[in-house]
């Protein structure tokens, strides 16, 4: 009876390890705007000569707000309505910390929308290309005066 307590607890163990998982960058952690299992696959990138995290996600992954604050989209020179939208933010209340997330997606909420933590704020459209060919990343996530690794679980 002992063994089957001792297994119970080791498997235990080893589902918290899993779900809690890798963060690029050394720590650990599951991406708090990604659900499970995507949350754990993302991999430390270069874009736009920045340090992001390329995650690869299907159509319909929803996006979550981090924290409490902003939405706002950003809209690329030339957009026309109805274009895919690439990329937004969400900044802290002060303005002075933001993330970006950069993908093809849905809004969920209204640009300049006050959002709460672990509000859906996106969906990820079908059909997107790789924004980094090496990693294969459709979904990179970057921020700006916000500490990355306050991003995981």
């Amino acid at each position: 009876m002992a063994w089957v307590a001792g297994a119970v607890i080791l498997l235990g163990l080893a589902g918290f390890y899993f779900y809690r998982g890798y963060a690029p960058g050394g720590g650990s952690g599951c991406i708090k705007m990604l659900p499970l299992p995507y949350c754990l696959n993302g991999q430390e990138i270069s874009y736009v000569d920045r340090l992001a995290l390329g995650f690869e996600v299907p159509a319909g992954t929803e996006i979550k707000a981090p924290f409490d604050g902003i939405y706002v989209q950003l809209l690329p020179e030339g957009y026309m309505e109805g274009d895919p939208l690439g990329k937004f933010m969400v900044s802290t209340a002060d303005e002075n910390s933001s993330v970006f997330v950069a993908g093809l997606h849905t809004p969920a909420v209204a640009s300049w929308a006050n959002v709460k933590k672990g509000d859906v704020i996106a969906r990820m459209l079908e059909d997107t290309l790789p924004l980094h060919a090496e990693s294969g990343s459709n979904l990179v996530i970057y921020t700006e005066n916000y500490d990355t690794a306050n991003l995981f679980r």
